[in-house]
């Protein structure tokens, strides 16, 4: 009876920490929303030259993004993005495809940039 009790403790233990590892391990991970633009193909269309990142298509006419904090803030890019929202009455061509700590990575980094000289 003893064992059998030592044992269920020792094995609820045992999960308890893996539990907490692999919490903890998920909080650790960074996410790169400089990689994570390129990843999702966003330089097919866009380039961020504040930020060294060009456009896979020159010859695309979608707008340079180094300046997108100036005017927009994250909560709204998530709507646009999310083609919830429009800009001169147009909206995103693609819905973000990504998950949700991507998104917010990605949309809080959007906001951040600005000008040099804006900031």
């Amino acid at each position: 009876m003893k064992k059998t009790k030592i044992f269920g403790i020792l094995m609820t233990s045992i999960f308890l920490f893996a539990f907490c590892v692999t919490i903890f391990a998920q909080d650790a991970v960074k996410i790169d929303p400089t990689q994570l633009f390129k990843d999702k193909k966003c330089i097919a269309c866009h380039s961020v030259d504040g930020a060294g990142i060009a456009s896979t298509n020159p010859n695309h006419k979608a707008p340079d993004l180094s300046a997108t904090g100036t005017k927009y803030k994250a909560d709204f890019l998530i709507k646009f993005l999310s083609k919830e929202e429009t800009i001169n009455d147009k909206k995103h061509g693609m819905k973000f495809n990504g998950t949700d700590d991507e998104f917010k990575a990605l949309t809080d980094w959007l906001a951040s940039l600005k000008p040099a000289d804006a900031k």
